[in-house]
This record gives C-alpha cells, structure tokens and sequence, in this order.
C-alpha cells in the first residue's frame, strides 16, 4: 500500500525558525539568570556618616578657664610631689584631652596619636606626641616636666 504523503527530514525546516525558537527560549533564562545574580549580589555598604558635632554649651573662655586650673593642680602636685612624672603626663595628657572634647564636641580621649594626626590639630598632636614617651615608657627621656606643664597651658590658653 503506497500512500500519496512524504514527511520531511526533521533538519530540512527553515533555519529562520529554527534560530527564532532557540532565541525565544534563551532571552527569558538569560533574564532570569541576571535576576537571580542581581538579587543574591552582595549590596554595598553605605558610606558611613560622619557623625555631628555636638554643640558646646559653655563659652570657650569659661572652658579655658576650669582646665587651666586642672593644670595648675597637676602642677602644684608634682611641685608637692604628691604625684610623680609618669602620673603628671598622664593626667596632662588627659586634661588637655578633656579640654578639646569640651571645646570641640570631638572625642579625643581615648584616641591613639594617629587618629589624632587625622583630626588635623597641629598642637594637640604635637603636645600629645612629646607626652607618649614619658606617659608610657619608663625612661622619659630628654623631657622636662616643667617645658610641658607650659606647653599643655599654651595649648589651652591658644585655642580657638
């Protein structure tokens, strides 16, 4: 039995509509690879805000004021010799600290001679530099303890 219908080879169909198919099944897995990269990437971080300076309630001059006389305490200490060197510098140390906290709202307490470098207050690090020895190490070394009871009250008296 002959039958009048041929079938055609499964490759003889026109490349056109081949090429069509396999883009109308790529474009959508292609989209939706770039959706799932996109959701799961890593997010950047925020920049993170520099925190506001708080405002100073009292004026510079009444600051200056009570923090001299902490240095004149520290000094009339040593003078008492209530206290030695090493404690001098470091209650020096933390009164001129306290005083630009006051006088700036900056917390320069508890910072390391470096991050003060980065606040770009030439006397504050200056002053704290010439302490770092002395305050930490046991040989004080070319200091005197006198040059920098001056210099902490220099500090104090020439801030702006």
């Amino acid at each position: 039995m002959s039958t009048s219908i041929s079938l055609q080879d499964p490759l003889s169909y026109s490349t056109g509509i081949m090429i069509g198919l396999i883009i109308a099944m790529a474009v959508p897995a292609i989209i939706y690879l770039i959706y799932l990269i996109i959701k799961y990437m890593p997010k950047p971080k925020p920049k993170t805000k520099t925190k506001p300076v708080p405002k100073i309630t009292e004026d510079l001059a009444t600051i200056k004021r009570r923090y001299l006389k902490l240095i004149e305490a520290v000094e009339l200490d040593l003078n008492n010799q209530k206290i030695d060197e090493r404690e001098g510098y470091i209650r020096l140390s933390s009164v001129v600290r306290n005083f630009v906290h006051e006088a700036t709202g900056l917390d320069t307490q508890n910072l390391t001679l470096n991050e003060i470098k980065e606040l770009s207050m030439p006397s504050l690090y200056d002053l704290i530099e010439r302490f770092y020895r002395p305050e930490f190490a046991l040989e004080k070394g070319d200091i005197i303890m006198e040059t920098s009871v001056r210099d902490a009250r220099r500090v104090v008296e020439t801030w702006n």
